[in-house]
């Protein structure tokens, strides 16, 4: 064989080396999904390693869906689920553990059936991987316009504790409480970041989601915390520090109590809060 058909061959078997190795490297971006389910439902945990699954209801009912996700011994955290096929996240916000997840069918009044159910094991390798993402409490991408104005407010800060202050002090002084809103909420409402921050108004729940969409949108752990302040059902937020704590905010307390001392105490103060959820 001559020198010049080796190293043709050489050249060959590498190029055909490099395509195989661009091609792994690929399928290790983008890992396969990996979906269990039936001709009613899916369940896809191709990124459980970041604590997320995304479910789908296919069954063609235009009966209300729900999603139950329950950690062993923890809480249930039950959410709507549309019905038209789409897929929607949901983060397993309670730490490492035994998980059943369920898609449940309504059937009559508020008896619902489940229609499919799978048991996981989550173990991650970052405890706050499911307060960097986006989920259906929490929604937002890349282009949303809250994460464009997140960015906008990061320019030039030196620290994520910077940046935190920079989204809380901008959200306080930029959205107000919606009084009428409060009163005509409906079961299962859901947040859109970018329309509470066009209107300039929201409850507890936009306030949080907004906050938390925004940092994590800058890469920021962030988690929006459901519970009591005091004997009030609210939701507020958790930044987690640079010191590995969790810091708590409440941007609506403080936007609606600008000036009120006994507000402003009560919020600087941890203990006056019990969560039961966290998104």
């Amino acid at each position: 064989m001559g020198r010049k058909q080796r190293s043709g061959r050489l050249l060959l078997l590498a190029g055909i080396l490099a395509a195989g190795a661009a091609l792994f490297a690929l399928r290790l971006s983008f890992p396969a999904p990996e979906i269990y389910g039936n001709e009613k439902a899916e369940i896809d945990l191709s990124r459980l390693d970041r604590g997320m699954v995304e479910v789908r209801y296919t069954g063609g009912s235009e009966a209300r869906i729900k999603v139950q996700i329950t950690r062993e011994e923890g809480e249930d955290y039950n959410y709507d689920l549309n019905n038209a096929g789409r897929w929607e996240n949901f983060g397993l916000t309670e730490g490492d553990g035994e998980y059943t997840v369920r898609v449940l069918e309504n059937v009559k009044e508020s008896r619902y059936a489940p229609v499919l159910e799978h048991h996981l094991t989550l173990i991650l390798e970052d405890p706050a991987s499911p307060f960097r993402e986006s989920s259906q409490y929490v929604c937002y991408s890349e282009r949303s316009k809250a994460a464009v104005l997140a960015e906008e407010l990061a320019a030039g800060m030196e620290t994520e504790e910077e940046t935190v202050d920079a989204v809380f002090e901008y959200i306080v002084g930029h959205v107000s409480y919606d009084m009428e809103k409060a009163e005509t909420v409906k079961p299962g409402y859901l947040p859109d970041v970018d329309e509470v921050l066009a209107e300039g108004k929201g409850i507890c729940f936009d306030y949080a989601a907004l906050m938390t969409a925004m940092l994590r949108s800058r890469g920021i752990a962030c988690r929006m915390a459901v519970g009591y302040a005091g004997r009030q059902y609210h939701a507020w937020v958790e930044v987690l520090s640079e010191s590995g704590e969790w810091r708590l905010l409440d941007p609506t307390f403080v936007s609606a109590n600008r000036g009120n001392e006994k507000v402003l105490d009560f919020v600087g103060e941890p203990e006056n809060y019990q969560v039961r959820f966290y998104y």
